[in-house]
Formats: C-alpha cells, sequence, structure tokens
C-alpha cells in the first residue's frame, strides 16, 4: 500500500508559486497495476517523483512498505564522466550488490541495451536514446514492489521497444506497476485501477473503462472549449481587421476623395484646392 497524507506541491514560477497539489490525500492499493492518467500538466510526473522519491512534498508525507524503483529508463541521474559499466556498477553497489551478483547485474545491463563499444565510454557522449537504454536495462536488472513507468517504452526504434515491452513483461513478473501514459489502449492492456488527475485531485476508479470514458470526456470538453476559443478569436481578428480597412479607405477618402468614385458614372472636372465638383454623364 502507498498512503499519500496531506500532501502539497507547488514550483516557483515567473507569475508565482504555481501548486500541483494542494492537501492531497490518496490511498493507492496494494495488487493493483495503476495507471496515472490526465491531461498535459495535470501533475502525472509530479505525482509520480513524489511516489519515486525523486522530489520532495512542500509539506505532508508518503509512507509505503512498499519497494519503488526510480522511473523505468531514468538516465538523468548518471554521472556523466563515468562510462555506462561504471554507473551500473556504483547504482548496484548501492543496492547491496556485490560479487557474482553484481556481475551479473551489469552483463544484463550491457547486453539489454545494445550499444556496443559505447557501454565502454563516458556517458556524456551518449545519445538521449542510449542513455534511455542503458537507464531502462538498469532498472529492470532489480526485484522491486512497484516499477514506476512514464512512457518509458516508446524509446528507441521498433525492434527495441518491442523487446522493451517484453522484457518488462518478463522481468516484473510477481511486481505491480504505477504507469504514466497518454495511451489508453497501453492502460487497457497493462492495468486495472486507474488514477485520473484533474485540477489538482486525484480520482480512482477500480473500473478500468469507466476511468478511460471519463478522461476522453475531459478531452472532449476541453477539445471544444478550445474550438469554441478558436473561432470567437477568428471572428474578433475579422473585426479588427474590416475595421481597420474602413479606417484606411477614409483616411484615403479625405486625401484624395474623388479616386473613390466610379469614372463610368462620374467625370471629375478638376479638383479645387478644399472642393471637388462632379456631373453625371
Amino acid at each position: 500500500m502507498i498512503e499519500i497524507k496531506n500532501v502539497t506541491k507547488s514550483y516557483r514560477t515567473e507569475r508565482g508559486r504555481e501548486f500541483i497539489f494542494r492537501d492531497l490525500n490518496l490511498v493507492i492499493p496494494d495488487g493493483k497495476n495503476i495507471a496515472l492518467i490526465g491531461r498535459n500538466g495535470a501533475g502525472k510526473s509530479t505525482l509520480m517523483n513524489l511516489i519515486g522519491g525523486l522530489d520532495t512534498p512542500d509539506k505532508g508525507v508518503i509512507r509505503s512498505n512498499n519497494s519503488i524503483s526510480w522511473p523505468v529508463g531514468l538516465g538523468g541521474g548518471f554521472q556523466g564522466s563515468l562510462t555506462a559499466r561504471e554507473n551500473v556498477k556504483f547504482v548496484a553497489r548501492v543496492h547491496g550488490a556485490e560479487g557474482d551478483e553484481l556481475h551479473k547485474i551489469v552483463k544484463f545491463v550491457e547486453d539489454f541495451a545494445e550499444i556496443g563499444r559505447y557501454f565502454d565510454l563516458p556517458v556524456k557522449t551518449y545519445s538521449s536514446g542510449m542513455k534511455s537504454r542503458v537507464g531502462f536495462g538498469l532498472s529492470l536488472a532489480f526485484d522491486f514492489d512497484y516499477f514506476l513507468v512514464d512512457e518509458a517504452m516508446s524509446t528507441g526504434d521498433a525492434h527495441f521497444q518491442n523487446k522493451a515491452q517484453i522484457a518488462f513483461k518478463e522481468r516484473i513478473h510477481g511486481s505491480k506497476i504505477i504507469l504514466v501514459t497518454h495511451s489508453m489502449a497501453q492502460v487497457r492492456k497493462m492495468c486495472d485501477y486507474v488514477l485520473l488527475l484533474r485540477d489538482g485531485q486525484v480520482i480512482p476508479y477500480e473500473n478500468v473503462e469507466e476511468g478511460i470514458q471519463a478522461y476522453e470526456n475531459i478531452n472532449q470538453t476541453v477539445v471544444a472549449s478550445d474550438i469554441a476559443e478558436r473561432q470567437q478569436k477568428e471572428l474578433s481578428s475579422r473585426d479588427t481587421l474590416s475595421s481597420m480597412v474602413i479606417v484606411r479607405k477614409w483616411r484615403k477618402f479625405r486625401k484624395k476623395p474623388y479616386q473613390f468614385f466610379d469614372d463610368s458614372k462620374i467625370k471629375v472636372l478638376r479638383p479645387l484646392k478644399y472642393f471637388f465638383s462632379v456631373f453625371q454623364k
């Protein structure tokens, strides 16, 4: 079980302090594969980082009697001047691995990442994809009660994505996941409990389809609102443009009024200093 009690989390921005959660209370039950879903900016990754211990709340506590991974595929914590092998050994030792177990972990990550000789080159020379490969392999090298997954299986090409999904399913046998995703297909395939984040609140759904439907209803409402707002802006822009055209034409008319009449119907005899005269044919 993971208990979140009276948690408040905010960030300082140029516009002032932005609150993600205020006095959030939540209990995540044991034995469930959890999907964290919501629109961009709802706080999904923030909640995952709080659960995984990568971030701390402004106030409140998060308690759990389970072991929880860092986000699967996370490569941001690697020391850039060290090689992947050295980084993997360091993390393994922190988790108490020694001797044959340490060697086994390093071998697993090296084989899984498939980056060849780069495994023994400094991580700072890696592309973001290579870092993610090593990070993904390192995440799967340990046994956790909960694996945190933040769109990690979209890393790499089709071959690696397929390999990652197969390895992930095999490796987490007996473990559970907390998944952040925008793919409802992944939610249906991998999860049996949904947490919907909206307006700083977390709404639990034991029925996955009900949670997905609630999420899609939010999307439809927001899309309809965006369309209406865009149409209103377009109408406003047209009105503004029409007003500007009228003003420009009026100014031009005041300077040379005789240029605005149809020569086939009105003949300009001559412009005077302040007036002009016209005659019908």
